[in-house]
């Protein structure tokens, strides 16, 4: 594990509940892409050592397993923060540096290079090979001259793999972002996103932003380094923005305070590109600020109610889900067009515990496919699916849950308010005594969570001590999502499909 690994580990294993990856990226101040990259590397280590890292949409991360293993991990990392390295002179912050050289500005010399980072010249040839084998395979030729949206998109996420392989291992300091992307655009691009990024809350993805900030550091970059974009033959405009909108007000502001501080105008196809990578970032995503033709209201309204219909379940009137699709779709399709990948960090999580839910979304997303002319990623579909996650649970029916303690009223009341507090709301919980068990209607109750020894055939049974632990509770909690998947499945089945 790397220094970041460790500092990251010690922080989570102080916490006893879920924390975002917004809060440890705070408290490290580091960027929340580097949380979650870092966290795949203590992920790792945690199995290794009987424990694991659990990660829940809108809660975060938890370590779960025995106090005594997280004490034995304590012990072998030690608990000191470790110090920052200096990472200046490494050969991986040269070569991220030197390909920032190559896309943004007039190549220099080896010599020139070698003396700015006290190395042989040899050794610069060296780490330019090692961006050209880079290059070549992800089969992008810098020799030709870029018009093509495709071929400049092509390049930024090129660029922006190489960055995302050099952070999974170091973070870039504000002077080393300052000395690849340059201070007057850093700051351009830094002081946007911290201003706008909130403005659409209901629609942002907490990488969202990352993301946004890195895009705009590449594009201004390539846009004062000469990058002229032109309009392909037979061209269709996609997502044609109405003027004295919101959205290109914002841009009209972006664009003047980047020409004021670097001399260029960004106009033409560059402009164009610009709307659609905000867009595509959720920046000012109003149906409104579009011709009608687009009908996004419409196809969020058919995509919602053909996945209603595969779940079962009546959400065709949950106007907050209507909104939020809606908003939604606008910066997805706009990434989809300009050809812009994202990465959803929970995609894992979502495709493994809520599989019924995403596989629901994927299959009712084909009319939306087709009458965008996009086809959805992974990664699209996982983030479609959370606001669906989160309408599910707000038309979840309740689970009924039999906690049977032995121990006296208060110990009781306790293991009561454990559970109450570290499971969804939805659930009802129902507290008795081990003698009261026999007086009970078990066809009413979907789980049985107790202290001690029951015999009961007819319901499943999860033992807890009578001090409940997290790792105790978290099976409960996931005894209860298959519940939910398995109701939502037999309303499938005994719900006739809506007409179409």
């Amino acid at each position: 594990m790397t220094n970041y690994d460790r500092d990251l580990l010690n922080l989570m294993l102080s916490e006893t509940g879920y924390r975002s990856a917004s809060f440890y990226a705070s408290a490290l101040k580091v960027s929340q892409k580097t949380i979650y990259n870092h966290s795949k590397n203590i992920e790792t280590f945690l199995s290794d050592n009987g424990l694991s890292l659990e990660r829940l949409p809108r809660k975060g991360f938890l370590i779960v397993g025995s106090e005594e293993k997280k004490q034995h991990v304590r012990l072998t990392l030690g608990n000191n923060v470790s110090a920052e390295q200096d990472t200046t002179f490494s050969p991986q912050y040269r070569r991220l540096y030197l390909f920032a050289k190559i896309l943004f500005s007039d190549r220099k010399s080896y010599r020139h290079y070698a003396e700015t980072f006290f190395v042989s010249v040899q050794s610069i040839k060296k780490d330019f090979d090692a961006v050209s084998d880079f290059l070549k395979k992800n089969d992008i030729n810098l020799d030709k001259t870029v018009s093509s949206f495709n071929d400049e998109i092509k390049i930024e996420q090129a660029f922006r793999k190489y960055l995302d392989l050099y952070l999974k291992h170091s973070d870039l300091s504000d002077e080393q972002t300052s000395e690849i992307f340059g201070s007057t655009i850093s700051e351009i691009a830094t002081t946007f996103v911290e201003d706008n990024s909130q403005q659409d809350s209901h629609v942002q993805d907490e990488y969202l932003p990352i993301s946004l900030r890195e895009s705009l550091f590449i594009f201004l970059n390539r846009v004062k380094y000469g990058l002229n974009l032109t309009q392909p033959e037979n061209h269709t405009v996609v997502l044609d923005v109405l003027k004295n909108t919101d959205l290109s007000n914002v841009v009209f502001n972006l664009t003047e305070v980047y020409r004021s501080s670097t001399g260029v105008k960004i106009s033409g196809e560059n402009l164009r590109f610009l709307y659609l990578l905000l867009l595509g970032h959720g920046i000012r995503s109003n149906p409104d600020d579009f011709a009608s033709k687009h009908d996004f209201t419409l196809e969020s309204k058919k995509l919602i109610k053909k996945i209603s219909s595969t779940l079962g379940m009546k959400l065709d009137n949950d106007a907050e889900l209507l909104k939020v699709t809606i908003y939604h779709l606008i910066p997805m399709i706009a990434r989809l067009n300009l050809g812009l990948h994202i990465t959803d960090p929970l995609k894992g999580e979502i495709s493994s515990h809520y599989r019924l839910i995403a596989q629901a979304v994927k299959t009712s997303a084909t009319g939306i496919e087709e009458h965008y002319q996009i086809k959805l990623s992974d990664d699209e579909i996982s983030l479609l699916s959370l606001h669906f996650l989160v309408a599910v649970e707000r038309h979840r029916k309740a689970n009924n849950i039999l906690v049977v303690c032995h121990a006296g009223a208060e110990i009781s009341q306790y293991v009561l308010l454990s559970l109450q507090n570290n499971l969804p709301p939805h659930n009802v919980l129902t507290l008795i005594s081990p003698n009261e068990l026999f007086r009970m209607k078990l066809s009413s109750f979907d789980l049985l969570v107790s202290t001690t020894n029951v015999t009961v055939n007819s319901l499943p049974t999860i033992y807890i001590s009578v001090l409940p632990r997290k790792e105790e509770i978290s099976p409960i909690y996931w005894r209860l999502v298959e519940l939910d998947h398995k109701k939502s499945i037999k309303a499938a089945s005994v719900t006739p499909p809506t007409p179409s």
